[in-house]
């Protein structure tokens, strides 16, 4: 160990002799641990932000979308029917409440219910609808709630860990947990149950530093967890049990009086849910499975999120150095801190264990994916508590051994042996924490790259003026037939409550489907567009460059002079080629379109000629050319429907497979309305609203 302590004397001469080294020093002295945690924080803060902030704020759709307007249109129904007993929400009760036929619509139907009718965060519906009210969209509001319930629970989860691990610990464990992204739910998902969460740590702080005795902090927190998410009543009960461990049993009535009346509060929402219907305060409960065959999907289900949520915070390589940090971390734990920071990882650890006993049929591990984010930040802390022991310790024992030699150099044998052992001890926790280090920054950090690139994929806008045109053309009395859920709960959102709902998914196959589909009330559908389903799919409009050809195809011919594209061009000018493949097709023909511009173009054929068939072809380098729309004769229509035109896309690669799209209108409703006349009414966004004629 010799080499060791002459190493260690080395440099610390050489950070000693160091002027910038004392200017530090000098300027950060006693306060060391804060600028550890503000750096900590500063570091969370940057990366948690840049993952939240780029998607949110330059993607023209809404992260999430699905789960985004379900809240959203909770926000909207708080607005137009509070009770929930208009034509679309009644007749999406019917429709959802009618027997399933077989488990998987009991499924579907369970899913829906919560998604649209369920109102179990009327909080946060009321806030959503409070920025909506000063002027902003539904959409804007959805994004400044989402920044600043952001910074709320990163503030709070940062004081959570400052309060049970010290400054500096907690400071390297939220560096260690900016690059941290965890499956399922969590700190960059700010929907209600993550709002919840950081409610509930804050209250936990506050019961830290009270010692337990905050009660009108336990009292609101409680009324704001239990009107934020259903998993809030839960968090509530934990803060009553943390209190009571921290402040030990009320003796007295009167003591015990904030605890009683959490308790009450959780009660109360549990009896409203049980009595008030309209709107729908309780959670619908799907039949359990019966057999074994049912329950071993379910089972492996539940395991397979759990180990892919551990899997996503530790990586196999670094579990076993990880687990001994951890396990070091509690036990150089200071004494002082030790009371509340041991009660309340035993409080934690009863909530982890008492999730994996939790079955949340049919959804495998959810409460153990909300959980699970106060464990591993828990233990985050742990790790950065054996950090800071290293740090400090390795310091000291390098001070000692310097002032022990005099001055001079170390001799065999002058090093106690307390100090070798030390060396030793701090040698092994180095490695450990190294080899986790270069582990989890190189896993972690390929984790929120994904995560931020998915999280950034939603190109497509939604014109979200077009449900105010569609409710223009209702009557009292209509219905509209919506057939996908993402479009359901955007239109509900823009006005679609003011008329009557089918939703086909609810109702295909059922024994009512003729019923509904039949109904004259039913005179409009919304569908989504057809090039809604391309891979090329970039910002709304269909990536040029990637295809060789693009051939239009119509069933009768057409005038090749009445073809136009609505094409956006960000780059510079490009000349692509329109060719009739008719048998007089004649040569090829230009078509000139202009650089960074946006709009209409058409191709200057020298004579007046018909085909079925033309093909247009784009040069390589027009990576900034995205085509919008493509019509036929004097069409206000982005695409070719009164044609009934068949769009095929050819790749330039050869290994590509070529994609067709149909732009005939009825091939977008269901077979039972075939013969119903069908009109294209808007085709304008990522929807297409149809005119139904019975």
């Amino acid at each position: 160990m010799d080499y060791i302590s002459k190493w260690c004397e080395a440099f610390w001469r050489a950070c000693t002799a160091c002027s910038a080294w004392r200017a530090i020093q000098r300027l950060v002295g006693g306060r060391a641990e804060k600028c550890v945690f503000i750096a900590g924080l500063l570091t969370y803060l940057l990366f948690q932000g840049t993952l939240v902030a780029v998607p949110l704020w330059t993607q023209p759709v809404i992260p999430q979308f699905d789960d985004a307007y379900a809240y959203i249109n909770k926000s909207e129904q708080l607005k137009v029917s509070p009770r929930q007993d208009c034509l679309a929400l009644e007749d999406l009760r019917e429709q959802l409440g009618a027997p399933p036929s077989n488990p998987a619509a009991a499924l579907f139907s369970h899913r829906m219910y919560h998604r649209v009718l369920f109102s179990y965060h009327p909080l946060y519906s009321a806030l959503l609808l409070a920025l909506e009210r000063t002027g902003l969209t539904y959409e804007s509001a959805f994004k400044w709630l989402w920044t600043a319930g952001a910074v709320f629970v990163w503030l709070s989860l940062a004081y959570w860990l400052r309060a049970l691990w010290r400054p500096a610990p907690a400071g390297i464990a939220l560096a260690m947990l900016s690059l941290q992204v965890f499956e399922g739910h969590g700190f960059h998902w700010i929907f209600p149950s993550e709002l919840a969460l950081g409610a509930m740590l804050f209250v936990w702080t506050r019961l830290i530093a009270r010692r337990g005795h905050a009660p009108w902090s336990l009292i609101v927190g409680t009324i704001l967890l239990v009107s934020l998410h259903p998993a809030g009543r839960i968090y509530a009960a934990a803060l009553v049990v943390l209190a009571v461990l921290l402040a030990g049993w009320p003796r007295t009535l009167r003591a015990a009086w904030p605890q009683l009346a959490t308790v009450l509060i959780i009660a109360v929402g549990l009896l409203l849910a049980t009595v008030i219907h309209r709107p729908e305060l309780s959670i619908r409960l799907v039949p359990w499975p019966k057999t074994l065959s049912e329950w071993v999907p379910f089972v492996l289900g539940s395991a397979a999120g759990v180990v892919l949520a551990l899997a996503r915070s530790v990586t196999p390589l670094s579990a076993v150095p990880v687990a001994l940090a951890i396990l070091f971390g509690y036990r150089t734990a200071a004494d002082d801190e030790s009371k509340s920071l041991v009660k309340s990882s035993a409080l934690v650890v009863a909530l982890t264990v008492t999730s994996l006993l939790s079955v949340t049929y049919p959804y495998p591990a959810e409460v153990f994916r909300r959980v699970w984010l106060l464990l591993a930040a828990l233990l985050a802390g742990a790790i950065g508590q054996s950090v800071w022991y290293l740090v400090a310790h390795m310091r000291v024992l390098a001070v000692r051994l310097l002032q022990q030699s005099g001055g001079a150099p170390l001799s065999p044998g002058t090093a106690s042996e307390a100090q070798r052992r030390g060396w030793i001890k701090l040698s092994a926790l180095a490695a450990c924490l190294l080899i986790a280090a270069v582990v989890q920054l190189a896993t972690g950090g390929l984790s929120l790259a994904t995560t931020m690139y998915r999280m950034g994929d939603y190109q497509t806008p939604y014109d979200i003026t077009q449900p105010a045109r569609l409710v223009a053309l209702t009557k009292p009395g209509d219905r509209v037939l919506y057939l996908h859920e993402v479009l359901l709960l955007i239109y509900l959102t823009h006005g679609g409550l003011n008329a009557g709902v089918v939703y086909y998914p609810a109702i295909a196959g059922t024994p009512t489907e003729a019923r509904w589909l039949r109904d004259p009330s039913v005179r409009f559908a919304v569908a989504w567009n057809p090039v809604q389903s391309l891979k090329l799919l970039g910002a709304g409009g269909i990536q040029l460059d990637p295809l060789r050809e693009l051939r239009v195809e119509t069933p009768a011919a057409v005038p090749v002079n009445q073809v136009r594209l609505l094409v956006e061009n960000k780059g510079g000018p490009v000349q692509a080629k329109a060719q009739s493949l008719a048998p007089d097709g004649g040569e090829p023909v230009l078509v000139s379109i202009p650089a960074r511009t946006s709009g209409w173009v058409a191709a200057n054929w020298p004579r007046a000629t018909q085909t079925r068939l033309l093909a247009l072809t784009f040069p390589p380098n027009g990576s900034q050319l995205r085509l919008l729309g493509l019509t036929m004769g004097d069409d206000s229509k982005h695409w070719p429907w009164a044609q009934k035109a068949r769009l095929t896309l050819t790749p330039r690669e050869l290994t590509g497979v070529a994609t067709t799209l149909s732009f005939d209108p009825a091939e977008l409703l269901p077979d039972i309305l075939k013969p119903v006349g069908v009109e294209v009414l808007d085709d304008t966004g990522a929807s297409v609203v149809l005119g139904l004629q019975h």
